[in-house]
């Protein structure tokens, strides 16, 4: 940014005027954003696009695999593996754009300050917006990452060139101070463009050796720190919403196999289970089935990946799309496959008491929900202990034997 001198603080200052500093540096100076500035240019979206699209380039020319009859592009190339001088300038371009949406993100003001009317944080906020439109936002949390399945195979990093989860985040981080989710088709339309896409990368780099992805860590802490308290802070808009059933039961299902990942981090499982929980409190009982289908396999057999289930037990029964305080008939069967299961699996299990903490509030929740008399058929008795945990992994097909 030029003039950069000129926003120096010096410690007394508050973070308020410094924030307004850097604005009115912005205005001065505007041309900071070059082609991302609308107007001058073609904007933020086409910036990043053309910036990703550049890295990429580089980084197939590096690795010789360059399409057939496309024009090399000219860029040097680094003397060698360990060349720390080397830039990739389209990376460069990524990150200068993405830290500058993250700074002016943290420079808008506060919703609260907002709610007050102050002309000055008023004008500061649409002064933002008028930087970079919010079709452009969209747009850039709509772009995919490149994933790549062969980079860790062969001992290299599988972090793709271009743009990286650290991005979208600074870009999610200005979309919320600056904009806000509060417009419900907004919020459907970026669940369904954006997160949604990221939570199923996240979920499709696990691994089931456990072995780590620089990636999937990286996607991780993107969903952890920006999308998923962005659902969460936004949970109101689940209960009263038909029209986008089938967005939210993709993206309950998707969570939930996001929570059996191995590579979270315990903060990030907490935060996982906190969306499951906020989102199944707001859907109708029947929609959630398929759901209570799985919890019955995958407490059969409990374990640190799994233990975000048992947070999924509280109210289930509170409300029905028939009468108010009951239960179908297959909600009842599988509520009580539910606590058979979770019960014999503590049974073979060694004392763990943060496991067993999660476990016996949400046996005993289960208990209060079924009615005193309920029990098992002799039929549903051989389905509960024919469970098994066939969902975890990639999918194996298991044909029948058609030759008698």
């Amino acid at each position: 940014m030029p003039h950069c001198s000129e926003s120096q603080a010096s410690p007394s200052e508050s973070v308020e005027e410094n924030a307004n500093l850097v604005i009115r540096l912005l205005i001065r100076r505007p041309e900071c954003l070059g082609p991302a500035l609308r107007g001058e240019g073609e904007g933020l979206l086409r910036a990043i696009m053309d910036a990703n699209k550049m890295s990429e380039r580089i980084a197939a020319q590096r690795l010789g695999a360059e399409a057939e009859g496309a024009v090399p592009i000219d860029h040097p190339m680094p003397a060698g593996d360990d060349d720390e001088d080397y830039i990739d300038t389209g990376a460069a371009i990524l990150a200068f754009y993405c830290t500058l949406v993250d700074l002016m993100g943290r420079c808008a003001p506060e919703a609260n300050v907002i709610a007050q009317g102050k002309n000055d944080s008023l004008r500061a906020r649409a002064i933002l917006r008028s930087l970079v439109p919010l079709e452009d936002l969209q747009g850039v949390l709509s772009l995919r990452f490149t994933l790549s399945n062969t980079a860790a195979e062969e001992g290299r990093s599988d972090i793709p060139p271009g743009l990286i989860p650290a991005h979208k985040q600074s870009i999610v981080l200005f979309l919320e101070r600056v904009y806000g989710m509060d417009d419900k088709e907004l919020f459907f339309s970026l669940l369904e463009h954006a997160f949604l896409l990221d939570l199923r990368a996240a979920t499709s780099l696990d691994k089931s050796d456990g072995s780590e992805s620089e990636m999937g860590l990286a996607l991780n802490r993107y969903i952890g720190n920006s999308i998923l308290p962005a659902l969460i802070k936004h949970s109101n808009f689940y209960s009263e919403a038909d029209q986008h059933a089938p967005l939210l039961d993709a993206t309950l299902h998707t969570v939930y196999r996001l929570s059996k990942c191995k590579i979270l981090t315990k903060g990030q499982r907490e935060g996982v289970s906190d969306f499951l929980v906020a989102l199944t409190r707001e859907m109708q009982p029947a929609a959630l089935l398929p759901l209570l289908r799985k919890l019955t396999i995958d407490v059969s057999k409990l374990s640190e990946y799994t233990t975000v289930a048992l947070r999924r037990c509280g109210k289930y029964y509170g409300t029905s799309s028939n009468t108010p305080g009951t239960a179908s008939e297959e909600e009842k069967r599988l509520t009580m496959m539910l606590f058979t299961n979770i019960f014999d699996s503590l049974a073979k299990m060694e004392y763990d008491p943060e496991l067993f903490s999660k476990a016996l509030p949400c046996l005993s929740a289960i208990g209060c929900a079924l009615p005193p008399d309920y029990s098992l058929t002799h039929g549903h008795e051989e389905e509960l202990y024919n469970t098994s945990s066939c969902s975890e992994g990639p999918y194996k097909p298991m044909p029948i034997d058609t030759t008698e």
